[in-house]
């Protein structure tokens, strides 16, 4: 620490004498008290041993480069094998398909298609469809489009036969609706020919269902009109079968893959399910008659 006659020298650029201090006389009266300058550490230099080689830095981008390739071989071999099994299945199908349109044709004629399904064990008596239709135009014109579909389908089955079915078309919250020369069927039994009643729901109708269903069973038991333990599984059944449908015996689903695309979950509960998958006639009458065979073969195991 500088003493009293350094400070005052220093602070009034004074000597002892009272003389003017030069700047290299007051450098020289403060380095005393001036820190070290640090010195720069320079890094030793590595010593190479003779017994020892240096390891190459690039040795260790080897291993990551296997890794690569193996993962792109493994790839590549995995999309490989897919594809193959792909474009089998496809032509599997398509060759079944072939089969099943050349030994099983309606030839418009009853008589036919009722020896092709006259050996089955068992028909379901509610049969349902999904199918992604997409004409041009809006909402109208797809029900149109469907509508015109069945009538031309069931044309092309029974052309001008008497024992033509009469079809019936309804949907959930509308009116049922009969085309032209296709009359309600008789109430008492009268009529001798078939009939079709056919249910349009899109992909919301059962979705708005099951919301409405319980909006209108928690209002009733807040209101103490419907106590908690009286919703049961035969109340939802019943609400939903008769706002919407009940349940289907066998459902066909066209497309890739099996999706119900927003079709009513609570009514496919025991509902055999048959995936027109790589369907190449799309709907037509080997598809079903396919669906029909293997819905005879099924085992129901109903809680079992």
């Amino acid at each position: 620490m500088p003493g009293f006659r350094q400070t005052y020298a220093f602070h009034n650029d004074l000597d002892a004498n009272g003389n003017q201090l030069s700047p290299a006389e007051r450098e020289r009266l403060l380095k005393p008290y001036l820190p070290l300058t640090p010195q720069r550490k320079t890094s030793p230099q590595p010593q190479f041993s003779k017994s020892r080689p240096k390891r190459f830095h690039h040795q260790r981008r080897i291993r990551p480069a296997l890794q690569s390739l193996l993962h792109n071989l493994l790839f590549t071999l995995i999309h490989a094998i897919f594809s193959i099994y792909i474009r089998a299945r496809r032509t599997y199908h398509a060759i079944v398909d072939r089969l099943y349109a050349i030994t099983y044709y309606h030839h418009r004629a009853p008589e036919f298609i009722q020896k092709d399904v006259k050996n089955l064990g068992k028909v379901p008596g509610h049969l349902s469809v999904i199918l992604d239709l997409q004409p041009d135009g809006v909402k109208r014109d797809r029900l149109e489009t469907l509508v015109n579909e069945i009538n031309k389908t069931l044309t092309d089955y029974y052309g001008n036969s008497p024992l033509k079915p009469t079809i019936s078309l309804r949907a959930p919250h509308h009116p049922s609706y009969s085309p032209p020369h296709s009359p309600e069927p008789a109430t008492n039994g009268a009529t001798t020919h078939p009939h079709l009643t056919i249910l349009l729901i899109s992909s919301t109708d059962g979705r708005q269902t099951l919301v409405d269903l319980t909006r209108t069973l928690a209002t009733m038991a807040q209101d103490y009109k419907l106590k908690p333990a009286d919703i049961s599984q035969e109340l939802i059944d019943a609400e939903i079968t008769e706002s919407v449908m009940g349940e289907p015996d066998l459902l066909i689903v066209f497309g890739e893959r099996v999706m119900l695309d927003g079709y009513p979950p609570w009514q496919v509960r025991l509902t055999e399910i048959y995936g027109a998958q790589d369907s190449t006639v799309g709907v037509g009458y080997s598809v079903f008659l396919r669906a029909l065979y293997r819905y005879a073969r099924a085992e129901m195991r109903i809680g079992r």
